[in-house]
C-alpha cells in the first residue's frame, strides 16, 4: 500500500511537495443515466457498489491510488505520491476498450 511505502522510506515526505510525472485515470459506467433511470434505487446502489468494488480492486492491484468516486465515475492516480516510471502502463492495464 502507498502509506506503507511512504513510511518505509528513509526520507519522509518533503514539506511543500515535489514535482513528479504521473497519470490520472478516469472511468465511468457507459450509459449510466439511462441505466439508472430504468432501475429501482436499490438496484442502482447495488450496481454502483459492485462496480466500485471491482474497479477499485483492479486499480489497487495495479498500484493505483484511488482519489475519489464522482457519481458513477472513479478517479485514480498512477505514479504518485510514490514515483513510478511506468505510471502510464500501470493505468493502461486498467482499460479494456470501450466497455
Amino acid at each position: 500500500m502507498v502509506i506503507n511505502d511512504i513510511l518505509e522510506r528513509e526520507a519522509g515526505p518533503e514539506l511543500g511537495g515535489t514535482q513528479i510525472e504521473g497519470t490520472v485515470f478516469f472511468s465511468d459506467i457507459k450509459n449510466f443515466t439511462s441505466i439508472s433511470e430504468s432501475l429501482p434505487p436499490s438496484d442502482v446502489v447495488m450496481l454502483l457498489n459492485n462496480y466500485f468494488s471491482i474497479a477499485t480492486d483492479i486499480l489497487m492491484k495495479n498500484e493505483g491510488l484511488l482519489d475519489k468516486y464522482i457519481g458513477d465515475a472513479i478517479m485514480a492516480v498512477f505514479g504518485a505520491p510514490i514515483e513510478k516510471n511506468n505510471h502510464a502502463s500501470l493505468a493502461w492495464q486498467n482499460c479494456d476498450g470501450d466497455q
